[in-house]
């Protein structure tokens, strides 16, 4: 079958709410929006989403679900109930990609009856690059049952298959992050020379599994690790640090640290939440950067700057799950760990080409991954 006929038979329904001042949702949200588009017309729900965003997910004025006058669900509902009858085209609703942990609100239940009826009406659910848990016994209850619904059920990282098998979720397929397919911007990358020699520090001061009791101890611990990885990487190796942040949250901490190390080695602060493009000249001309968000190290990665993720293993488990199936957990170091920090950094430091290396093919064996996976379910219509 020709693409084009098979576009014409697709129709495929998008919802663009995310956390807005995230940089890492944005990058996986507009990623799953391009690597869509080829496979049929495309209509996405852009109700009170801010313009700005939408612009930055590039999406096209014509594919905007509030140009059609109702509601994006009824939308989904009217397109359903004419491909039931006229066989004309196949319906699919994709879900935004990212981490779900699940609530047991009014809306969850709500959203699981919405998804029952469309299923009859023949509409194909799907989630790419996702990762799941921790889940409640209830919530436990709600994913199964969602996954019941779902034309294709997928998560991004071992971890979270096999708590997907623990919970009760037998049909699983492993589809990569959207973070693996982004491609460098259409722009040109100047690396950023203003800071010298440098080094990357971007952190958030949480892990989502923490509680108020041992937030203390989480950030005792990390800011241990840090203060050993300045030793080396700033002190002894004399790089510049750079402190930047791709999400607003972040921004306390990225000030907390920049008064923690301005005596301690030549430090810059980037005040502002940094963009994608922003990001790649930033990266491209660091040396290394650590952090513990998943989508910081992945554009370190395509920056070809060296990631080093500085974490709580099992509270970051999105991070640990993917670099494991990546064999690229020698980038990680676990703040609870006894394993002296500079001895990570400077195996990193004297492997740095085989590293890198390992990253190219990573991106590229993720990319044929998700392609022959989307061919299969958009093209060949095949439930996996």
């Amino acid at each position: 079958m020709k693409e084009r006929d098979i576009m014409m038979k697709n129709v495929i329904f998008y919802s663009a709410k995310t956390q807005y001042q995230n940089l890492g949702d944005m990058i996986i949200n507009r990623e799953m929006l391009l690597q869509l588009r080829p496979y049929g017309k495309l209509i996405v729900d852009d109700k009170d989403v801010p313009e700005w965003f939408c612009k930055d997910l590039e999406i096209n004025s014509d594919e905007r679900s509030s140009n059609h006058g109702i509601s994006f669900e009824n939308l989904i509902i009217w397109y359903a109930f004419k491909a039931f009858f006229q066989k004309k085209y196949k319906i699919y609703f994709v879900i935004k990609p990212g981490h779900f942990y699940g609530e047991l609100r009014f809306i969850s239940l709500f959203k699981l009856f919405y998804f029952a009826i469309i299923k009859i009406l023949g509409v194909r659910i799907c989630r790419f690059g996702a990762s799941i848990g921790p889940f409640t016994k209830a919530t436990n209850f709600l994913e199964i049952f969602k996954s019941k619904l779902m034309y294709f059920y997928s998560v991004r990282d071992s971890l979270s298959k096999e708590y997907a098998h623990q919970i009760g979720i037998e049909k699983v397929v492993l589809f990569p992050d959207l973070a693996w397919l982004i491609q460098t911007p259409n722009k040109t990358v100047t690396p950023a020379k203003i800071y010298g020699k440098y080094v990357i520090f971007s952190f958030r001061n949480f892990t989502i599994t923490n509680t108020l009791q041992n937030s203390m101890e989480y950030k005792n611990n990390l800011f241990k690790s840090l203060d050993e990885i300045v030793g080396l990487v700033c002190q002894t190796l004399s790089y510049n640090l750079v402190i930047s942040y791709q999400v607003d949250q972040d921004r306390d901490l990225c000030q907390e640290l920049m008064q923690k190390y301005k005596n301690a080695c030549k430090v810059f602060l980037i005040e502002e939440r940094i963009d994608l493009q922003s990001a790649y000249n930033l990266y491209s001309g660091a040396y290394m950067v650590f952090s513990n968000r998943l989508h910081v190290l992945m554009l370190a990665m395509l920056s070809r700057a060296l990631p080093v993720g500085v974490l709580d293993v099992i509270g970051h488990g999105k991070i640990t799950g993917i670099f494991d199936d990546a064999k690229l957990t020698k980038l990680l170091i676990n703040i609870y760990s006894q394993n002296c920090v500079a001895d990570t950094v400077s195996y990193i430091i004297d492997n740095e080409d085989t590293i890198k290396k390992e990253i190219e093919y990573c991106f590229e064996t993720r990319k044929n991954e998700a392609r022959n996976l989307l061919n299969a379910i958009m093209w060949d219509g095949k439930s996996i």
